[in-house]
């Protein structure tokens, strides 16, 4: 039998603005098991990028529950869940190379020694999504939008993580 690895319970999230209220994720409810993939499709507006926040814990819930690997979500560490945003090129900061951002979750989660086994692990990853090692020392305004997602993607799974969200 497949572990589970996510359980997301009557998970809710309403919005304030003065008196108006907006209420953009209610009572939601699903699992997700190792190895399993999970779309959740709907219009623009419907909630999906919220649910994601609140996976990530960017946003907290106003109701209802999330757990991750059979403890609740607060209590799980950073490194297991981990996103690709909507908008890669924007979450990329323009002052830093690629290399040396992706290179900071591979310092802040220690899976390498030092900076030169960092950039190996990173050209390593960046080989397997089709980006040249070259890359490594550009900044996110000379790349195209898909070789920003491409980074993206390296940057979210190089912790190698339990959850891996990726909001399209």
């Amino acid at each position: 039998m497949t572990e589970l690895c996510l359980k997301v319970q009557d998970l809710r999230k309403e919005y304030r603005s003065g008196r108006r209220q907006v209420l953009a994720v209610d009572q939601v409810s699903f699992s997700v098991y190792y190895g399993e993939t999970l779309g959740i499709a709907g219009e623009s507006g419907s909630g999906k990028t919220t649910i994601a926040r609140m996976l990530t814990q960017i946003e907290r819930p106003d109701g209802g529950s999330i757990l991750l690997c059979g403890k609740p979500l607060e209590q799980s560490g950073r490194r297991q869940v981990q996103m690709v945003f909507q908008n890669a090129p924007n979450s990329f900061s323009p002052r830093k190379t690629i290399g040396n951002t992706i290179y900071d979750s591979v310092r802040n989660f220690r899976l390498a020694a030092g900076k030169k086994e960092g950039r190996e692990l990173i050209g390593h990853y960046m080989d397997m999504v089709g980006l040249e090692p070259s890359f490594y020392d550009r900044y996110p305004g000379q790349l195209s939008g898909g070789q920003c997602q491409r980074a993206a993607i390296v940057r979210a799974v190089i912790p190698n993580p339990d959850l891996l969200i990726l909001d399209e």
